[in-house]
């Protein structure tokens, strides 16, 4: 068997977004694959017949869809010299082309004057848009091609930003002063495009149900609040209905229920906790409870850096609401009932990522059974893209280990033992720590994680307090970090070094990444226990990540619970860049210049401590690299991201 390496990537083909057609007869979903030669991804379309699979598209440019009110595939690309010019310079403008799932060429269905990020079908050939649009700009879909044309090569000559808003940009997006995303009605019919929110409005969600729009957002002039309301706009007469009020609730979802609307959000408090389930009446009165739930709702995925894409979290269905969450150390599919009940654990142990359901069928997608991600139907694998990956290569198991820590909590984690193990053997070992904090861990594949044990280490990870999927009161952190779960992870190192005696103390690393960056460089400033850090998109002083993060003026108060304006010397304390000083531990620094939830100054600021003060310490930072650099980033410098890392620990540990 070959070892999993950093250069393995190119070999994972990862399905993602499964939607089936509007009669239920046929799926759609996209493959996507790294493609070392352009630096990029490659993803083409597929069609699922009964229990059949075949590939619809080869020109690797198909990244979203939809299915039409006909039956056809929609999909936007940019195919035609000028569609290619236009986007290459940043003209607001989308084309579509229509594909039939019967075959044959796809041919152009339409172009809008709009960047469109999300499109659904209404009736008639009319959709649903949402597109990124500023607040500063003209009114694109009123200007022709030349006149769009001018207005950016004026802009072209403005050689500054302008920042007037908070956030003045945002982890994903860039720079975003002044962008709201925006919802259109489009009718390809007569081509006109009519805009149904607000100037200010910016659109979190949105779904179309016959007649009737419902979306979540919020409406800002000067600071994004961190709540938002839910709305219902109504096609037959232009009217909007506030169902939940932006400034009572955080809502991630509404949907139509019955003669009431279901509503997802979390209302009142703090809103650090998760969201619940609530019913009001069309008209926005009478709200009711109909469900506690505990977790998170409408995503799932558990932690992994080697999945392709996303894809559908939550639809309504009938009387009938399907969601993904997270419970204990599982990603599964959950449905709502009428009556308030719940019935979980719909799709097996492992991570479900997106799913679709029919009255008939349900399809889901993720992680199951040691593999990559491929796409199921009733426990039955319904694709093979990455047979060859294990196959071919070493995915060595992963070992469950429970133990209780000493705050009394039961403290899930796991450990895979190195490559060609031999008991009696002593071996390095890396310590992972995931980030979020409310992100989980489970015994699904992790190129990183492998890429190590197949490198001769031993390797540990763990749900310390924080982690989502164990309720509220195991995930409340807050104000308390680098205390409680700093505490989980030392004794969980503890146990791993007690259950597995040939893992080496005086070899032992630890890292993590945005949260586990956090927790990695508080680790260095108070144990000198580990021998080789790695830190990654991390935070060291909350004192900056206030003042720069796209999250951080509201980020402050809801998870530090002091700023640095009510208590400046609380949040020093609990900043690892206080604690530097006592930092012994060479430690590599990852971070990106493009990452604005952890800006790059909370990487440089501790990197030029530690070098200051004599630690053996070096600093990567990725050019043109978000916060999603190892999930997502260009493959080559996710290659290099994983390969600076393994040189770092082979330097240090062996």
């Amino acid at each position: 068997m070959k070892p999993i390496t950093a250069e393995t990537l190119y070999q994972f083909r990862n399905a993602h977004s499964f939607l089936f057609s509007p009669d239920g007869s046929l799926g759609a979903f996209v493959v996507q694959q790294a493609n070392e030669e352009k630096n990029g991804y490659d993803n083409d379309l597929y069609l699922l017949e009964g229990k059949k699979v075949r590939q619809m598209t080869a020109s690797h440019d198909v990244s979203s869809f939809l299915w039409s009110e006909e039956g056809d595939l929609l999909f936007a690309a940019a195919r035609s010299g000028k569609e290619q010019r236009m986007q290459k310079e940043g003209i607001p403008f989308t084309a579509f082309y229509r594909l039939s799932p019967r075959g044959g060429e796809a041919r152009f269905a339409f172009s809008v004057p709009l960047k469109v990020i999300g499109i659904q079908s209404l009736s008639q050939r009319r959709y649903l848009l949402t597109a990124v649009v500023n607040k500063e700009d003209p009114d694109w879909t009123m200007l022709e091609d030349k006149q769009r044309e001018e207005v950016m090569e004026q802009r072209k000559k403005v050689g500054y930003y302008t920042f007037d808003e908070l956030p003045f940009w945002s982890q994903g997006r860039g720079v975003w002063n002044g962008n709201r995303n925006a919802l259109y009605l489009y009718d390809e019919k007569v081509g006109s495009c009519h805009r149904i929110t607000g100037t200010h409005f910016e659109t979190v969600s949105a779904k179309v149900f016959g007649e009737e729009i419902y979306f979540t957002g919020s409406d800002f002039t000067d600071i994004k609040p961190f709540r938002a309301g839910a709305f219902c706009y109504h096609l037959k007469d232009g009217t909007t209905t506030t169902l939940i009020a932006q400034d009572t609730a955080n809502v991630s979802a509404v949907y139509p229920w019955g003669d009431r609307v279901l509503v997802v959000a979390a209302i009142g408090g703090t809103l650090n906790d998760t969201p619940d389930f609530y019913t009001v009446k069309r008209d926005g009165s009478d709200l009711r409870l109909l469900a506690d739930w505990d977790s998170c709702v409408g995503h799932g995925g558990l932690v992994s850096d080697a999945r392709g894409g996303g894809g559908q979290g939550a639809k309504l269905m009938g009387d009938r609401f399907y969601f993904l969450s997270i419970l204990k150390n599982d990603a599964c599919l959950c449905c709502l009932y009428p009556d308030g009940s719940i019935k979980t654990h719909l799709t097996p142990k492992g991570s479900a990522d997106f799913f679709d359901v029919t009255k008939e069928r349900m399809v889901y997608g993720g992680f199951f059974d040691g593999r990559l991600v491929e796409l199921y139907e009733d426990g039955v694998l319904l694709t093979h893209f990455n047979d060859r990956v294990k196959e071919e290569y070493s995915i060595l198991p992963v070992e469950p280990n429970t133990f209780t820590a000493s705050d009394g909590y039961t403290i899930h984690g796991w450990a895979i033992k190195p490559r060609d193990y031999l008991p009696g053997k002593k071996y390095p070992a890396i310590l992972n720590i995931h980030g979020g904090p409310r992100g989980t861990y489970g015994d699904i594949f992790c190129h990183e994680m492998q890429q190590w044990a197949n490198a001769g280490y031993f390797v540990f990870f763990c749900n310390p307090r924080g982690s989502e999927g164990r309720g509220d009161a195991f995930a409340d952190v807050y104000g308390k970090y680098g205390t409680i779960d700093y505490d989980n992870l030392m004794d969980f190192a503890d146990e791993m070094l007690r259950r597995y005696p040939d893992a080496d103390p005086e070899r032992f690393g630890v890292t993590g990444g945005s949260y586990g960056g956090y927790m990695t460089n508080w680790i260095i400033g108070h144990t000198q226990r580990f021998k080789a850090a790695v830190s990654q998109r991390s935070i060291s002083n909350w004192l900056l990540y206030e003042f720069t993060s796209d999250i951080g003026y509201g980020f402050m108060p809801r998870h530090i619970q002091h700023t640095a304006f009510s208590d400046y010397t609380k949040t020093w304390e609990q900043s690892p860049l206080k604690y530097a000083p006592n930092a012994k531990t060479p430690t590599l620094f990852i971070h990106s210049d493009h990452d604005f939830r952890c800006w790059m100054g909370e990487g440089i600021s501790m990197f030029n401590a530690l070098k200051t003060l004599g630690v053996p310490s070096k600093l990567c930072l990725f050019r043109g690299e978000s916060h999603e650099l190892s999930r997502s980033g260009k493959p080559w410098n996710r290659i290099g991201r994983l390969n600076e890392m393994l040189g770092w620990f082979d330097r240090y540990l062996k």
